[in-house]
């Protein structure tokens, strides 16, 4: 009867061992996911902000001389480089793509390439006010993952000779990136996290059910 007993209460030791354990790896692992993710989110927006400001240097002085071809070869550069990883636009106070990476994206709309209203929204003020947005949007595109980010384009003296010198804002360059690759990396790091936690849990399970096996004989 007494063996009994012990037996019993050694198996339900082990069993809340294993679930508290669970748990506190399992929260682990959650918190630690969730800022790798922010981590990342803020190192690639970060890319983004600066990659944008290096391409309005780039095309500066061909904007300003009206040099379209220079413009369209330094885009078409970058989707060289890129791929389809990296779109970048530049559009007018319309929103209206004027010069792009992807060239079937010029003439169109913004709308028509971005789908985070919240982004919308906020190039929507930009281009009236001309304040730089620091942050970035997440957009879920038919299960792939990009991250936008934008610069105005603000009227100059140079500009004045081909755009009216009463606007402040002659549009933005948006760049919109793929975070794929990214969030591929941060799973595929969790799930060996999830392999090594199993196997870590059933190490302890094991070695205290030896331990407790022992007590009770």
């Amino acid at each position: 009867m007494i063996r009994f007993i012990r037996k019993r209460l050694s198996r339900s030791i082990l069993i809340v061992l294993a679930v508290c354990v669970a748990l506190v790896i399992g929260a682990g692992d959650y918190l630690r996911v969730s800022r790798e993710i922010k981590d990342r989110i803020e190192m690639i927006t970060l890319f983004g902000k600066e990659f944008a400001a290096s391409i309005y240097t780039g095309i500066k002085y061909p904007m300003f001389t009206g040099d379209s071809d220079g413009v369209k070869k330094q885009l078409l550069g970058i989707r060289e480089k890129t791929k389809d990883d990296v779109e970048v636009f530049i559009c007018d106070s319309d929103q209206e793509i004027i010069f792009a990476t992807h060239e079937d994206k010029i003439k169109t709309n913004v709308r028509d390439s971005i789908y985070n209203k919240a982004a919308v929204q906020t190039l929507n003020e930009a281009l009236k006010t001309g304040i730089d947005p620091q942050k970035a949007f997440e957009e879920d595109v038919m299960g792939k993952r990009y991250l936008i980010t934008m610069q105005p384009v603000l009227n100059q003296a140079a500009c004045f000779r081909c755009h009216d010198s009463s606007r402040k804002v002659l549009g933005s360059i948006i760049v919109k990136m793929s975070t794929d690759r990214i969030y591929s990396t941060i799973i595929s790091n969790r799930n060996r996290s999830i392999i090594i936690s199993i196997l870590g849990i059933g190490i302890i399970i094991l070695l205290t059910y030896a331990m407790l096996t022992r007590l009770v004989s």
